[in-house]
């Protein structure tokens, strides 16, 4: 299933275990590193340093390739350099704490790279704050559930997909709608 519906999906989920969490606020500390476009959080403050460390280390080796402490100049210049790939490097970060409490940390990254040509994106990352360990989205259901919410997702895709092809021209629709039914080309 595409990442997009994923995050969507996960996004509404966190919305709604924020406003169910009730546990106090500012559960973790957060210190701002920062350059003139590229902002990233530092954790700390837990009773547990473990749970901070595991927080840090998750998403400075996910959206920085870098663990602070370990950089020559700043702790973005191994994603901020552009080395002639088509997207380039990283030239914004920014975050903002959804939820920080003794339950829950939730953070989202919007970022955007630029080479050749440029791409904007938003990625989410949701923490046990009890544990430091990433929620991913089938943590949410259980086993025969997420597959029934992943074929659901998955047919409304294909739907909403086959309406699109309708639109192309016979030859380019035919030949979508074949590679969509499993038939060989």
């Amino acid at each position: 299933m595409p990442r997009p519906i994923y995050r969507s999906a996960l996004t509404i989920l966190t919305l709604i275990l924020c406003s169910l969490a009730h546990a106090q606020s500012n559960y973790f500390q957060v210190k701002k590193v920062k350059t003139k476009e590229l902002n990233f959080p530092i954790f700390s403050g837990s009773v547990n340093v473990t749970v901070t460390k595991n927080i840090n280390e998750l998403l400075q080796l996910s959206e920085l390739q870098l663990l602070e402490g370990h950089q020559q100049n700043n702790i973005f210049e191994n994603v901020s350099v552009d080395r002639g790939t088509i997207y380039g490097g990283k030239v914004n970060i920014d975050y903002t704490v959804l939820s920080n409490n003794s339950k829950l940390l939730s953070v989202k990254f919007d970022e955007a790279s630029c080479g050749a040509t440029c791409t904007y994106w938003v990625q989410y990352y949701n923490f046990n704050a009890g544990n430091g360990s990433l929620i991913q989205l089938s943590d949410l259901f259980t086993k025969n559930g997420f597959s029934a919410f992943r074929d659901l997702v998955l047919k409304r895709r294909t739907r909403k997909f086959k309406q699109e092809i309708q639109q192309l021209d016979s030859n380019t629709r035919d030949m979508r709608m074949a590679v969509l039914s499993g038939r060989k080309q």
